[in-house]
């Protein structure tokens, strides 16, 4: 993304929230959450979204690529029942940054044929661990939402950033294994099929 690119997402994305938070959206009906198998998921896994409002849509449209994703965040197993932890701007929510919500209730926010769930390639039980540890950590610590959409200021995130900070975490601390890169602010690098495995698609990605 070009620094003037940037600078037209970060404010069209300022007007953009002024002018949702004042609109009420007809909201998606919540009929998503049945077309996954819970026991087919596996704390790692990548579950991609489109959102219904202006905002999800202009991310879609210029940032989300050919699956039109605006969202994302990464599945916890705990004990069966599949959680999400994403970070969310305060505009859309009642407190900004890292949350943790069930898997349902994340899909809610969903348009109907905009699911996909991806996971990393080459996760071992003790990159499970690393990846568990540094949710955790973040859920703990909460650092806000990233306005300012700067991947390379860890203290504020935004969605594919706290995704990819999570596996990079997870997988650079092996040294004979291939680092794992941050790329861009945009949904590009799940589309890199020598990184991630497709395990679930409303629709074919290309």
């Amino acid at each position: 993304m070009s620094k003037a690119a940037y600078c037209n997402l970060k404010a069209f994305m300022i007007v953009l929230i002024l002018f949702a938070t004042s609109c009420n959206y007809k909201k998606t009906e919540p009929n998503n959450f049945h077309l996954l198998n819970p026991e087919a998921l596996q704390t790692g896994d990548v579950i991609l979204r489109r959102g219904n409002g202006i905002v999800s849509s202009y991310i879609a449209n210029n940032y989300g690529g050919d699956m039109m994703w605006s969202h994302c965040g990464i599945i916890l197993m705990d004990s069966l029942v599949p959680m999400v932890i994403h970070s969310i701007s305060e505009h859309f929510s009642e407190s900004g940054g890292i949350h943790t919500e069930s898997l349902e209730k994340y899909l809610k926010k969903a348009i109907p044929g905009s699911i996909t769930v991806l996971r990393l390639k080459h996760l071992t039980p003790d990159k499970d661990l690393r990846l568990i540890a540094f949710l955790n950590r973040k859920q703990q610590e909460r650092p806000p939402f990233d306005m300012q959409f700067d991947i390379n200021d860890t203290t504020a995130l935004f969605c594919t950033e706290l995704v990819q900070n999570a596996f990079k975490y997870t997988c650079n601390q092996d040294s004979n294994q291939k680092k794992f890169e941050i790329k861009s602010r945009s949904f590009a690098i799940f589309y890199d099929t020598s990184l991630f495995q497709l395990i679930f698609s409303q629709k074919a990605i290309n």
